[in-house]
């Protein structure tokens, strides 16, 4: 773990991430306290853009993050995993460990699970202990600008308070 400082001394580090262009127009509201992510799924240094779709679970002030790349039939999957195909959000259920074309019996579709989109980035450094993060329920989105993820249409179905911009 890295020290911060010794004794009585107090040491500081800064870091910088995300960029200058909004993602957020404007927000209107937002769920009551956040959330929990589940860090142990990020290496250091991950980056979980603001407008990342997620799901909140309102009860358990839990936040599961749809963060992932687009299908590739080179790569290979890990149970949990997350993809984009077709419009739609998947998470793996069966670990495929050679490339190979999409098979939906070894996906399931998550999208309607989507209620809300990350309020800010969110990165996870290097010992992380502990991340949270706002979910927006109603507002407009640059949808074009999220970083490490995508918004499909198929999801903008589920957030009617949300209005989403492409630029």
């Amino acid at each position: 773990m890295l020290q911060k400082g010794t004794f009585n001394t107090i040491g500081g580090g800064s870091a910088e991430f995300g960029g200058h262009f909004p993602v957020w127009s404007r927000v209107r509201e937002l769920y009551q306290g956040g959330g929990d992510i589940d860090h142990t799924k990020y290496p250091a240094g991950t980056v979980i853009g603001a407008g990342t779709p997620v799901q909140f679970m309102g009860a358990s002030k839990q936040v599961k993050v749809f963060h992932g790349d687009a299908y590739s039939q080179t790569s290979t999957y890990k149970q949990g995993d997350i993809v984009f195909h077709d419009n739609k959000i998947y998470e793996n259920k069966i670990a495929i460990t050679v490339g190979e074309a999409f098979t939906l019996t070894k996906w399931t579709d998550v999208t309607a699970n989507v209620n809300g989109l990350v309020y800010e980035d969110v990165a996870i450094p290097d010992g992380c202990t502990h991340a949270t993060c706002a979910v927006v329920r109603a507002g407009r989105i640059y949808a074009d600008r999220v970083v490490g993820a995508q918004i499909p249409a198929a999801v903008e179905k589920n957030l009617p308070m949300i209005e989403f911009v492409r630029e």
